[in-house]
């Protein structure tokens, strides 16, 4: 069954995939150099290599998944570490695109998932899991919880989980109110023939919905099946857990 907000991300993808993934004000009318986008990347998957030599967390490094993948931001980095990378999207044309802008390489395979689970997997497949700004555009807290119990799931005992989401709420109700009208007012627009590519041009898009997880709703998941190595705030309310599942 499609997730209900599969159509958002099925045109935003279509309107410019670099920008919907990394929302960057500046870069919507200018859009993103695809180096400088891959090297945001390339930064993230540094930096959790850094923690895990900090935490002294040896890793296998066979198979990994890259939840949310979109075009490959972090794909491609983490295929230069494991033998294959499984990247997860519900947007097929960010999927085509990925398949596009990184080639052939066997190491990369890119699916789409378009359910409330990861029922495609087997239990104890992977090494790390990994799922950065994705999460909180799942609009069903229980949905969101649902996944990461799913991440738990497809981790090998010993293997890493590697998430962020927001603590507290990014927008006020108003505010999510006046974007969710944007968004309405796009697919109006759209649907009596103004051209997509104008709109997103008017800053008139579809609706990139925004939730978020207490640390103590996510604490509550982990309970008894991993243990949270470490907390980093990436600014005053979002948080990436870096988690590992027990052996």
């Amino acid at each position: 069954m499609a997730l209900n907000y599969q159509q958002d991300w099925e045109n935003l993808a279509q309107l410019s995939p670099e920008w919907a993934i990394l929302s960057d004000p500046k870069k919507q009318q200018e859009e993103w150099d695809k180096t400088e986008f891959f090297a945001v990347g390339e930064k993230d998957i540094n930096e959790l290599s850094m923690h895990l030599k900090e935490l002294n967390i040896e890793l296998n490094f066979d198979e990994a998944l890259d939840f949310g993948c979109g075009i490959g931001r972090l794909t491609r980095a983490i295929a230069k570490h494991f033998n294959k990378v499984y990247g997860l999207d519900i947007s097929p044309t960010m999927l085509q695109t990925a398949k596009e802008i990184n080639g052939q390489n066997p190491k990369m395979i890119f699916l789409q998932n378009n359910q409330n689970d990861l029922a495609s997997f087997s239990t104890d497949k992977f090494d790390l899991v990994i799922s950065l700004i994705t999460l909180q555009h799942i609009p069903d807290k229980e949905i969101i919880k649902k996944f990461i119990l799913e991440f738990l799931r497809v981790l090998k005992p010993g293997g890493v989980l590697y998430i962020q989401l927001p603590s507290t709420p990014s927008f006020s109700k108003l505010k999510n109110t006046l974007l969710k009208l944007r968004g309405n007012l796009y697919y109006f627009l759209t649907k009596i023939g103004i051209a997509k590519e104008y709109c997103f041009q008017k800053r008139i898009m579809p609706f990139m919905y925004m939730n978020y997880l207490s640390k103590k709703e996510i604490e509550s998941i982990f309970d008894g099946t991993a243990k949270i190595l470490q907390t980093y705030d990436d600014n005053s309310i979002n948080q990436r857990y870096l988690v590992q599942k027990y052996k």
